[in-house]
């Protein structure tokens, strides 16, 4: 069966106080930076606490959500699909309760909606007591989960100027705003001479701060991979 696009934005890496397109379905959820399955952030939630997203779905058709999983403090909770008709009303739910781990695990849930009725899919991702971890999240049209995969990637080449290289540590890109810095003994400083283009040419984000920090080079070529989403495409 063809695979449809996956739960928006399921590393949770954009957005600032809440991952864009998920919302507080009740208590206190948060976003948490470090130690992370991939990149930078995952959701947290304790006892009572849950996120939620809603997603566009062919109804009756058989979709599986899938994504890693940890509960440090021994924390328990179910995932959950409750699939929802034009109105709003929920048509039936769909629950799978994940085995603790205290390292990241994955599960899947593969369900269909009762009626062909269905036209949105709310997951939900919440804890019933101590504390929950969940990263790399994905909905998808299909019999069997596939590998999450975060983003294109896409590298963008720049000839390295030796002369000028030598008096550099490393550079910097604020992904949001496209603009290098580089960082030399007197510390960072804006890089005018490869700005807008011609060190990266990137789309602006839309919310955050991302940065992307790599070495100067000693001669060569300086190849840089951006493993970031569709958005830098």
């Amino acid at each position: 069966m063809a695979r449809r696009e996956p739960a928006v934005e399921g590393s949770f890496e954009k957005g600032v106080a809440s991952p864009d397109d998920w919302v507080a379905a009740s208590g206190s959820p948060s976003v948490r930076y470090g130690s992370a399955r991939s990149e930078d952030r995952h959701l947290v939630v304790g006892t009572g606490d849950a996120w939620r997203q809603d997603v566009p779905i062919n109804g009756g058709a058989t979709h599986t959500l899938s994504g890693y999983r940890r509960t440090p403090s021994s924390g328990t909770g179910d995932v959950q699909i409750e699939w929802r008709d034009e109105g709003g009303a929920v048509i039936n739910t769909s629950t799978v309760t994940p085995t603790a781990s205290v390292g990241w695990q994955r599960f899947t849930l593969t369900a269909a909606s009762s009626t062909t009725a269905a036209v949105e899919a709310r997951v939900i991702l919440g804890a019933d007591s101590g504390v929950v971890e969940y990263d790399d999240v994905q909905l998808e049209e299909n019999d069997e989960a596939s590998p999450f995969t975060n983003a294109p990637h896409v590298t963008f080449v720049r000839d390295a100027d030796l002369v000028y290289a030598s008096n550099d540590r490393a550079w910097s890109v604020e992904m949001d705003r496209g603009r290098v810095r580089r960082e030399t003994t007197s510390g960072w400083a804006d890089d005018l001479n490869h700005v807008n283009g011609r060190f990266f040419d990137l789309m602006p984000v839309k919310d955050g701060l991302q940065h992307l920090t790599f070495a100067a080079p000693t001669g060569g070529d300086l190849s840089v991979e951006v493993a970031y989403r569709e958005r830098y495409l």
